[in-house]
């Protein structure tokens, strides 16, 4: 399956200061696939070695040796099997976190022996360098995050692209989709909010004759049990882990918390904000979840009016919410549960946005109104409203535009496209989220 980032990797490649490349990501989005993929694609050898399975290559790197000599018989190892300095070749060492010396050593290869190229991935790779304190040589590594599948690339693997051309079409134009295009992209849309961007998930449902019928969702149930498993690594103690589960498990409700911020009372009413945020920041090291930062004052940078004590949280893939949520087939394309299903518009909109590397914040003012999203764009500070509905009343919107006068705010619904230049409004569908980009 076509996956986006592969022209990041392309960016890499193409670079003349090559530094070795840094991929981060959950477990199952699919990281060793495409990057063993590109190697075996843009270099004429590679080898993967995967330090899991591998373990004579992670003993060597642990030695106590000196980094030339390490160098030396790792070069040696190889040469039968490949040149490791011809610029046509390409090391991909996989689960690169069992391994903290390895990582340590990125920095060599950087500055002595750049000549060198180097991919490197891991699970819970960003867990281990915030738990066991170890540290990526900075400015010595190229850094990629990659995500589960959007929709664009969902639509792409359902041979669709097509339909992303003309969805781009209509985004910048604030044209009409029609109505027999738009009622099946939003009927695409609602079973990604169910499939969810796990490639082993997309490609079960391609293989059930793309019907939702047919789909086993078991697959995800068995993502979400790896990643219960995973939730015993890297922790102090078996509370932790406790706390780490109960943080995941109940997501779905605390987007229903009518503060809109995370409260540690509606998983434990004995349990304060303190009592989480070990537990919180091992989830999002592991890209697990999303934080979406309130901020006080929407201007740029945004960052600096964030306040980084409230916030709400999101998963990752808007498939595993669904499976945590008990989410029915039946549900998603009738009427009911409006709240529920407006907790699944946000989760969604929440990851094509994280996906196109727009960081997070929304915006609350009292008790009169809130703002899902407000993101950085080159057209400035931009509100994003998330509706699960038709419904077109925008109260909260409104009350920003009169406020802070955006150069526009868009207001994200099953309706279609189109723009209001007296509101100065742009409304468009949920399943053309991907677009919006920086």
């Amino acid at each position: 399956m076509k996956r986006l980032i592969y022209q990041n990797l392309l960016e890499w490649k193409k670079n003349t200061n090559k530094k070795p490349l840094m991929v981060y990501g959950a477990r199952q989005v699919g990281k060793s696939y495409i990057l063993e993929k590109f190697c075996k694609n843009e270099y004429d050898n590679y080898v993967m070695i995967d330090l899991k399975k591998q373990e004579t290559y992670k003993i060597l790197f642990e030695s106590k040796k000196d980094f030339e000599n390490i160098f030396e018989e790792f070069k040696l190892r190889l040469s039968n099997e490949i040149d490791i300095e011809s610029p046509n070749s390409i090391i991909f060492f996989d689960e690169i976190q069992l391994c903290p010396n390895l990582i340590a050593y990125l920095k060599y290869f950087c500055e002595d022996h750049n000549n060198i190229n180097i991919i490197c991935a891991g699970s819970l790779l960003g867990t281990m360098l915030s738990r066991e304190e170890v540290f990526v040589p900075t400015g010595k590594v190229w850094e990629l995050t990659m995500y589960p599948m959007n929709f664009e690339e969902f639509l792409i693997a359902l041979n669709k692209e097509a339909y992303v051309t003309k969805i781009r079409n209509c985004y910048t134009k604030n044209q009409k989709m029609g109505e027999f295009l738009h009622d099946e992209l939003i009927n695409l849309y609602k079973i990604y909010t169910y499939v969810g961007g796990m490639p082993e998930s997309i490609l079960s449902f391609i293989n059930s004759d793309c019907k939702l019928s047919n789909y086993d969702d078991n697959i995800l149930k068995g993502i979400i049990r790896k990643y219960m498993e995973d939730m015993n690594q890297y922790v102090k103690n078996n509370t932790e882990t406790l706390k780490i589960k109960e943080v995941y498990e109940n997501i779905a409700n605390q987007l229903g918390n009518t503060s809109n911020k995370f409260q540690p009372a509606k998983i434990n009413k004995n349990r304060r904000m303190d009592d989480y945020l070990t537990a919180i920041n091992w989830l999002y090291t592991s890209k697990l979840i999303l934080r979406c930062y309130l901020v006080s004052l929407p201007e740029e940078p945004i960052k600096v009016y964030s306040d980084t004590n409230t916030f709400k949280l999101f998963t990752s893939d808007c498939g595993l919410l669904a499976q945590l949520t008990n989410l029915q087939k039946s549900n998603l394309f009738d009427d009911k549960n409006r709240i529920f299903k407006g907790i699944i518009a946000e989760n969604y909109v929440a990851t094509q946005l994280i996906f196109n590397d727009i960081l997070l914040y929304y915006w609350l003012s009292g008790n009169e109104a809130g703002i899902d999203f407000i993101v950085e764009l080159k057209d400035g500070v931009i509100p994003i409203e998330v509706k699960s509905g038709n419904n077109k009343k925008a109260k909260s919107l409104k009350t920003y535009m009169e406020k802070y006068s955006p150069e526009y705010g868009i207001r994200v619904s099953l309706g279609d496209f189109s723009y209001d230049a007296r509101t100065k409004i742009k409304e468009i569908p949920l399943y053309a989220v991907f677009c919006i980009k920086y």
